[in-house]
């Protein structure tokens, strides 16, 4: 992109010199190319030499993007001394064409350190509509200003003879002056974007939207031109085309206001279809929010009438361990009720949660089980949704290890690597026995997996003579 900024200046000064001519653009391309080379090697060699963003870095981007072009302007090196003369021989002072380039470099630079730091979690739209996007229109037309006043020939010759001192007053007056200048041409985008395109264009149509264009140009660009023909920039420099006529309604002084109203049309269409992006977006969240919460709804009743009915078959036995199992039943709703309304949990908590789960049923089921319950996890603080296995464990117990006939086999893995999260569920079940896919457990967990981890899951229900198997993959 860097290269870029040399490309056009080397255009805009053979247009300058009013030299067009393949030569003359080679050679300006090519002595500029020569003193931009510790730019090309900053920007092609930082993400090697700086990691991240830090002091050393930020020093070295002063050193190339600001102190090097003030050497380079107070030195004022001949560019004929390049040996590229007989390419370009301009009369054009060395100084003007580094504060050209510089300027093009530090506005490229801005933008790309204001782009870098907009938030992942913002979108376009909002980057657009916010404060930023507001302060960068700002900063542009601050350095189109700078720009323009470097790159006018009225300058040099209207403060040649002044002091220093009155020529930097003069100087910073004359930017003021031009930057209020442009920066007035805001009035037509704001109308352009508020008044015609968002309310005439879609309530009225095309025919009343043109008509509201000439409206706008005949009625405003007049008065507008008046008042900018009372700042003494204008005359002195004729940055404004109303300094190369005095004619209000010459057909030059309608042309800046026409650009900013055709070139700010698909600025307001971008902004409007990101907004309209975000609106959706914000819809669909809503929709998955609430239907999350419904789902969630729906575990805690499936959990407790699965289990108090476990509860009242062991109190109609007198079993001993029925206080212990009430104690460990409480533990469980306590998880279900709090962490369960929690957005995620950790997977240590989940895998506790599990554990006592399992520990629950061994007691009531009073059947030799070849139970296994193996967790690898490399990092035991990640976050997962709450009660995302249970479902898989309760079937498990519900529709193969109870309704064995003989001994049972029961293997639950839980392994996570590479941000990739593998849950297995292998149980026994009779020969006769039906699908264990019904319910509304399984249809809650796809809902809930299809909200959570759109396209970045895999659940695989195998049912053989002897087991069934369940294999849950998500990539977090």
């Amino acid at each position: 992109m860097h290269i870029t900024c040399v490309l056009g200046l080397s255009y805009g000064l053979i247009h300058l010199s009013q030299r067009l001519g393949s030569s003359y653009f080679l050679g300006w391309f090519a002595g500029l190319a020569i003193f931009s080379v510790p730019v090309f090697l900053l920007v092609i060699l930082r993400e090697k030499l700086f990691q991240g963003r830090g002091s050393k870095y930020w020093l070295a981007w002063t050193g190339v993007f600001v102190l090097y072009p003030i050497l380079l302007f107070a030195v004022n090196i001949d560019v004929n001394a390049l040996g590229f003369s007989y390419l370009y021989n301009l009369d054009i002072d060395g100084s003007f064409s580094y504060s050209l380039l510089a300027v093009s470099y530090l506005a490229l630079e801005v933008l790309l350190v204001l782009s870098s730091r907009k938030s992942g979690a913002k979108s376009k739209a909002s980057w657009l509509q916010s404060n930023k996007g507001s302060r960068l229109a700002i900063v542009m037309v601050g350095l189109f200003s700078l720009f323009m006043m470097l790159s006018n020939n009225f300058m040099s010759k209207y403060l040649q003879d002044l002091s220093p001192v009155v020529y930097g007053f003069r100087f910073v007056s004359y930017f003021i002056q031009l930057f209020i200048i442009y920066i007035s041409y805001y009035f037509y985008y704001y109308i352009h974007h508020h008044v015609l395109y968002s309310g005439i264009l879609r309530e009225k149509g095309f025919i009343a939207y043109f008509l509201g264009l000439g409206l706008v140009i005949l009625a405003f660009v007049p008065i507008h031109n008046s008042l900018i023909s009372f700042f003494p920039v204008v005359q002195d420099l004729k940055l404004h085309p109303m300094g190369l006529t005095n004619n209000l309604y010459d057909d030059l002084n309608y042309s800046l206001a026409i650009l900013v109203l055709i070139f700010s049309f698909p600025l307001i269409v971008t902004i409007e279809w990101y907004k309209q992006a975000n609106a959706l977006a914000e819809l669909e969240q809503a929709k998955s929010k609430t239907e999350l919460d419904l789902l969630r709804q729906q575990i805690n009743p499936h959990f407790f009438f699965n289990t108090l009915n476990n509860l009242y078959a062991m109190s109609l036995t007198q079993e001993e361990d029925t206080p212990q199992t009430i104690l460990q039943l409480s533990e469980l709703m306590r998880y279900v009720i709090y962490k369960g309304k929690e957005r995620v949990v950790s997977i240590s908590d989940e895998v506790k949660y599990i554990n006592d789960y399992i520990d629950l049923q061994m007691i009531r089921i009073h059947k030799n089980v070849d139970l296994k319950f193996d967790v690898d996890i490399e990092n035991e603080h990640f976050k997962i949704p709450p009660l995302l296995f249970i479902i898989l464990i309760e079937n498990a117990f519900k529709h193969g290890i109870e309704k064995a006939a003989s001994d049972g086999l029961l293997h639950i893995t839980l392994k996570e690597r590479d941000n990739t999260l593998l849950f297995e569920c292998i149980n026994s079940i009779e020969q006769n026995a039906n699908s264990t896919d019904q319910g509304i457990g399984l249809d809650n967990l796809r809902k809930r997996l299809a909200i959570l981890y759109p396209d970045r899951h895999e659940l695989i229900l195998e049912k053989s003579t002897s087991d069934y198997k369940a294999l849950l993959t998500i990539e977090l």
